[in-house]
């Protein structure tokens, strides 16, 4: 973990990403209406798509990148040891990357419906997510684990579903995405929902 990719996870993982959304789901839907299906969260369902495009899209729900940046090149730089400058130059390098979101779907589906050779196929990562041999392959692990395999693509496909709900819901849309249970065809449909 990089310093520059430190608030993405803590947004992702805590406030305002997975553990607030499971937090607010559970008081709203399970004690206040007694929904009690949602108690839990399934793997490979809808609901996932929904989860990790709040997840993925929660840091920027609460800071402007403005923010994040001067956060990370003043105060936690300062915190790290680090030299200002080389975070923003982190920051500027995390950013082409983050050009990079298909690659792994992609990846995905060179082996599985492509039926590429994995030796390929960690080529492919190490190429176009410009990293190590070492962490394609750990990505290949994912993309190949029966279970998860096709999880990869609820990343991307919930994060533009997300965004783009947000984008035209402004006022209220993260709230809403934290408490509702939303489908995926409703943030693609735009359909308001009470």
């Amino acid at each position: 973990m990089t310093l520059t990719g430190l608030p993405d996870l803590m947004a992702h993982e805590g406030y305002p990403g997975h553990h607030t959304e499971h937090s607010t789901k559970e008081a709203r839907l399970v004690r206040e209406r007694g929904w009690q299906e949602h108690h839990i969260q399934l793997l490979n369902a809808p609901e996932c798509v929904v989860s990790e495009g709040v997840a993925t899209n929660a840091l920027d729900a609460v800071m402007t990148r403005e923010e994040v940046h001067s956060w990370l090149t003043g105060e936690l730089a300062a915190h790290a040891g680090l030299d200002p400058d080389d975070v923003a130059a982190m920051l500027r390098v995390s950013e082409a990357q983050s050009s990079m979101k298909g690659v792994s779907g992609a990846a995905a589906m060179l082996l599985h419906e492509d039926g590429r050779p994995e030796s390929e196929v960690i080529e492919f990562l190490s190429r176009y997510n410009v990293v190590t041999e070492q962490h394609a392959r750990k990505n290949l692990e994912f993309i190949t684990q029966p279970n998860l395999r096709a999880y990869i693509f609820t990343y991307s496909v919930g994060s533009d579903l997300v965004r783009g709900f947000m984008a035209s819901h402004r006022q209220g849309a993260f709230a809403r995405l934290l408490s509702e249970p939303l489908t995926p065809g409703q943030l693609a449909t735009q359909v308001p929902v009470a």
